[in-house]
């Protein structure tokens, strides 16, 4: 090994190390003291995308497309989008981005089917990304 190469993964050992340390593990998973969501939004938030990844795997699993769970359960994390709103506006909200998740893998898999060269790809992907940031801060 020579010396750049045992350099850098001495410093990635060094950055997992510090990642891994209790305190900051502790600081990572203690929830904000004002201005943030409450511990109760936090919770129902992730009991809410646990449930939809669940469901979503297990739907795939019932249909016979285990090939396909990776994407639905994706899909499943728009339910993580407006976890903090009220129930009426998180449904708004949640529809957007899962409207927006299925387009751009209906967008994708045609181009990917109809040979499209990856810069195509990313052209589009990088259009559809702009349209979505706009479309958000128009919200």
């Amino acid at each position: 090994m020579n010396d750049l190469a045992y350099d850098r993964a001495v410093h990635r050992l060094t950055l997992l190390a510090a990642l891994l340390h209790p305190d900051q593990l502790r600081h990572a998973l203690r929830p904000p003291r004002t201005g943030g969501p409450t511990t109760r939004q936090l919770v129902d938030g992730a009991w809410r995308c646990g449930l939809s990844v669940a469901l979503a795997l297990a739907l795939s699993a019932l249909t016979g497309h285990e090939d396909l769970a990776g994407y639905a359960a994706l899909g499943a994390l728009a339910s993580l989008y407006g976890r903090t709103e009220a129930a009426p506006w998180r449904m708004r909200v949640q529809a957007l981005a899962g409207a927006a998740l299925t387009a751009t893998i209906v967008l994708t898999s045609a181009l990917g089917a109809a040979g499209a060269p990856a810069p195509v790809t990313l052209a589009a992907l990088t259009l559809l990304a702009a349209g979505a940031t706009a479309g958000a801060t128009a919200l």
